[in-house]
């Protein structure tokens, strides 16, 4: 089922990886998280500043800084969001790169480490998080080459390579904090090898780690000082079904659709009846793929998988999502982005067993259909997002923020309005219920227009109001904007 991948090399999927996530570059998603980051980053590259977190989370504790200093280090060459976006992208693609190993290491029958890459490289849920300027999006940069040095570790005998493992993990646990889980299953992992490990250098890769945490948990200190109350939400009193769900949805693509929100059904319909929904349906197999490979690997007599794979694969395939369900975690998809090249080669595993089911089953679980219909999954989405200007739950893409913020900066100049005295006042009508904040609009029109762009105050009228609403998904001739004076 994957000696078909052979016909290629395996950079070939890098570059296929390379030009998915180039598709209508300037359509992601932009919204307040990313204008946050950016701001935060302008205070290290413009400011001066030190900054020892990111600006916050959805459970009351900042995440680290490397996402910071990251877009610090851009933003020293442009301060262009697109930029910005592109770098996470290429980020990603390295990440895509630091894979092959991995891969080479865990699979070792013909064309199965092209194939997982391929999966990888066209995954839509990978490419979806390779397009964002937020936090977990550059992690596979960090968690992939951990996993990489992992499995190195795990078949050889007091490897040196343990020594890089802890810093990578700080670095990750410090762009996002469900790399904290992620790190955790990762060292028991590890520490189960006992004497193979090379714990010596071990100890000195902790100790790096500890030296990078420094800065991050001295502001933790700090403000568990002040208040014992900091964390404010994130769990829930039983553990969340939505775990396994969205686990199963990462690994085969299907959570492509929730950035579309109540739009959902439309991307079933596009481009035209019936070829999203046909598309979904058509990538139902890769369910069983990957079931089939975590029951194969569970299996302790499987010759095929080389030493130290099964440990991996399930230490950490199983691991995390075990500890989301101990701890009562919240299982949102981008949790586990870091174990996707392992849910990857546990469906390349499973391959093997539904290879050998009847023939008229065969056509529809091959591979290298999955593999170009994960492909088309990701086209369908982001052609939809692109022509529809964004939607309901997604907002307006980044090119159709610019696009309104023209014309608002073109309103303004024709009225006179704005400047270093008096600055534009903006308010951005939007329907408060669909987590679309107004602050991107205004990050946007204060870099057209040079000066500053406020809310009007309570019971100030607005010099300009841009008026946001979603029409029906079929309507594209017009935008769904309005400036109103």
């Amino acid at each position: 089922m994957t000696a078909a991948f052979r016909r290629w090399p395996i950079g070939v999927w890098v570059l296929v990886g390379l030009a998915l996530r180039l598709t209508w570059p300037a359509d992601f998603l932009f919204r307040y998280d990313e204008v946050r980051n950016l701001e935060y980053s302008l205070r290290v590259s413009q400011d001066g500043e030190w900054v020892r977190h990111a600006w916050g989370s959805s459970i009351g504790i900042p995440n680290g800084p490397t996402f910071v200093y990251w877009l610090a280090a851009v933003s020293r060459f442009s301060i262009d969001p697109l930029v910005a976006n592109l770098s996470v992208t290429f980020a990603n693609v390295v990440a895509l790169l630091l894979a092959i190993p991995f891969f080479r290491r865990v699979l070792k029958g013909p064309g199965e480490a092209e194939c997982a890459l391929a999966l990888y490289a066209t995954s839509p849920v990978a490419i979806m998080y390779s397009r964002k300027i937020w936090d977990p999006c550059i992690l596979a940069l960090f968690t992939v080459p951990a996993l990489a040095l992992a499995i190195r570790v795990l078949q050889s005998e007091k490897s040196k390579a343990v020594f890089w493992i802890p810093p990578l993990l700080a670095l990750a646990i410090q762009a996002h904090q469900s790399a904290l889980f992620f790190g955790a299953v990762l060292g028991l992992t590890l520490l189960s090898a006992g004497r193979r490990i090379a714990f010596g250098w071990l100890a000195g890769g902790c100790a790096v780690a500890a030296a990078l945490f420094v800065p991050f948990a001295s502001y933790l200190v700090e403000e568990w000082g002040k208040s014992v109350s900091m964390p404010t939400g994130g769990g829930s009193k039983y553990p969340d079904i939505d775990v396994p769900t969205n686990l199963l949805l990462d690994a085969t693509g299907h959570n492509i659709l929730d950035p579309a929100g109540r739009e959902a059904p439309w991307l079933l319909l596009w481009p035209f009846p019936p070829v999203g929904l046909l598309v979904q349906l058509a990538l139902l197999p890769l369910f069983v793929h990957v079931i089939t490979g975590y029951v194969e690997t569970w299996k302790p007599t499987k010759a095929e998988l080389g030493p130290g794979v099964r440990r991996l694969l399930l230490g950490v395939g199983l691991g995390l999502p075990a500890l989301y369900l101990a701890l009562r975690v919240r299982g949102v998809g981008h949790y586990f982005l870091a174990i996707l090249p392992v849910l990857y080669a546990l469906i390349v595993i499973g391959s093997r067993r539904v290879a050998g089911w009847t023939r008229w089953r065969r056509p529809f679980f091959r591979l290298p259909v999955l593999v170009a219909l994960s492909a088309a999954n990701w086209l369908l989405f982001q052609s939809y997002i692109s022509s529809h200007y964004g939607s309901a739950n997604y907002g307006l893409s980044y090119r159709r923020i610019v696009e309104a913020c023209e014309e608002v900066a073109a309103v303004a100049a024709e009225r006179g309005l704005g400047g270093e005295e008096h600055p534009l006042t903006l308010w951005v009508d939007i329907p408060r219920d669909r987590r679309k904040l107004p602050k991107q609009y205004h990050y946007v029109l204060e870099r057209l227009l040079g000066t500053a762009v406020r809310e009007p105050a309570e019971g100030e009228t607005p010099d300009l109001t841009l008026r946001i609403r979603w029409p029906h998904p079929g309507r594209l001739a017009e935008p769904p904007w309005e400036i109103v004076e």
